[in-house]
């Protein structure tokens, strides 16, 4: 089972937006939003991985099971709920291996970084802001790219394949 959700709404705990002639405009992260990627991103991956793990038990077969967390995981500027959501998958990951490994399920993780794909492209493309932001971040990256699709699919199958690897990201 390959369990992958993701959608995110960035956005800043309270946002500040200074006045010239009076007391800043605070807008605060709405909670719906928040509960929104952490319902798709967390509870998702629950009912996913329950149900996976249910079928493996249920037909006595060993299996793989590997979540989709994120770099992002441990924290990142305007991105609470992502990171609430994929730390929380952290935890079912390492939580579901040693549940599952006495009947031969092993439980894993891959966390990507920036994917260099479609909604990347057209997300830098609307804003020249976000382009240079994603470009100097970029510098910053060890070996000063993205990640795309299959260097993804090649961490996937290698988890999924491997006998030795559970409860790891």
């Amino acid at each position: 089972c390959v369990n992958n959700a993701g959608n995110n709404f960035s956005r800043r705990l309270v946002s500040v937006k200074e006045q010239p002639d009076g007391p800043p405009l605070l807008s605060p992260h709405p909670l719906e939003d928040f509960e929104r990627v952490v319902t798709s991103l967390l509870t998702g991956t629950f009912l996913v991985g329950r149900h996976a793990a249910q079928a493996m038990l249920a037909a006595g077969t060993p299996g793989a099971i590997v979540n989709i967390s994120s770099t992002v995981r441990h924290g990142s500027y305007g991105q609470s709920a992502y990171c609430a959501a994929k730390s929380g998958v952290e935890a079912l990951t390492r939580t579901w291996a040693v549940e599952l490994g006495e009947y031969g399920i092993r439980v894993s993780a891959v966390a990507p970084g920036v994917i260099d794909g479609e909604a990347l492209r057209r997300r830098s493309a609307a804003s020249e802001r976000h382009a240079a932001f994603m470009a100097d971040l970029r510098r910053h990256v060890p070996l000063r790219r993205w990640c795309d699709e299959r260097d993804v699919a090649e961490a996937v199958a290698f988890a999924a394949d491997n006998p030795s690897v559970t409860g790891t990201v």
